[in-house]
């Protein structure tokens, strides 16, 4: 059974502090800290972890002063009170790069890589939730449909095992390797259905639907790489993948890449707005030749999960 609640891009905050810790200093402040994203075939710019501990570190500071972490940090009055105890928390450099794109993208938990998409939002969880459970014509979802056509990927062949009768033919061989008579009829040899890492679609489509649901749910729960990427033509991606490697995307089309990373606000702000989010499928862990391949990801034998 998965929750329906996906895990919070920012670690739950400490308790409510009922005074300013005035004696505290920036340097001995422990982070949150932020988790650093990890999968498998996938690795982050080599100041990412560095980075991300600075905006911990500022995210820190900003909530013991009970500024938050979403309001502006610069230009406070000192006589304020809590802009006074900001300021003279935090340095003048963390304050301009708490200001800045990279400061936002790594806010969010969001691995830090050479495509990343610094400085845009990624989607909530009811976002990509809701364009999950988008319904087709014949009563799937969009995220069932996705998965009906993925799952296969992770699924190696069907596994024979030998039945009881099988092993007693066996041992009936003589020494010149033929066969002696059976005394009763042998049972055909089982085929035991074989589950990959994505499971198997099967049933009526009330039931495909449930477990294409708790697949959204294994991955979200369990997603340790999340990360907003480029693709051409103004594509925006949202990545979510668990420590091995598997995972779902989104996608946000028709974004003028270059508008919403800083050039004209106005209307670049308007046309985000009016896009949404749409599922685009799973994906599958990194490997050598995986075009040819066609990504298929057959299990170890140890890795198997067996279903009667």
């Amino acid at each position: 059974t998965y929750t329906r609640t996906g895990p919070s891009p920012i670690p739950s905050l400490p308790p409510t502090i009922t005074s300013p810790p005035w004696h505290l200093h920036l340097s001995t402040i422990p982070p949150l800290p932020i988790p650093h994203p990890h999968c498998e075939g996938h690795t982050e710019l080599p100041h990412a972890c560095e980075e991300r501990e600075r905006v911990s570190r500022i995210l820190r500071v900003q909530y013991f002063i009970g500024r938050g972490g979403d309001e502006e940090v610069a230009g406070e009055e000192s006589g304020s009170g809590s802009g006074l105890e900001l300021e003279l928390s935090l340095s003048p450099e963390d304050i301009e790069f708490s200001k800045t794109p990279l400061f936002k993208h790594l806010k969010q938990g969001l691995a830090l890589t050479i495509g990343s998409a610094i400085g845009e939002n990624a989607p909530e969880v009811e976002e990509c939730l809701r364009a999950y459970l988008v319904g087709n014509r014949v009563g799937l979802t969009v995220g069932a449909r996705a998965w009906s056509k993925h799952a296969h990927r992770s699924m190696p062949l069907p596994v024979v095992v030998d039945s009881d009768e099988e092993k007693e033919k066996e041992e009936e061989r003589d020494e010149e390797g033929k066969e002696k008579k059976p005394k009763k009829k042998k049972k055909k040899p089982k085929k035991q259905e074989v589950s990959g890492w994505w499971g198997t679609p099967k049933g009526p489509l009330s039931t495909i639907n449930e477990r294409a649901l708790g697949v959204f749910w294994k991955i979200m729960n369990g997603g340790v790489w999340r990360n907003l990427h480029w693709l051409p033509r103004g594509v925006l991606v949202y990545e979510v993948r668990v420590g091995e490697g598997y995972g779902m995307r989104w996608a946000r089309e028709g974004i003028d890449e270059g508008k919403s990373q800083g050039g004209d606000k106005g209307e670049g702000e308007d046309r985000k707005k009016n896009k949404e989010w749409t599922f685009r499928g799973f994906v599958e862990p990194m490997m050598e030749n995986g075009h040819e391949l066609g990504w298929r990801h057959p299990l170890d034998v140890k890795d198997l999960k067996i279903e009667d």
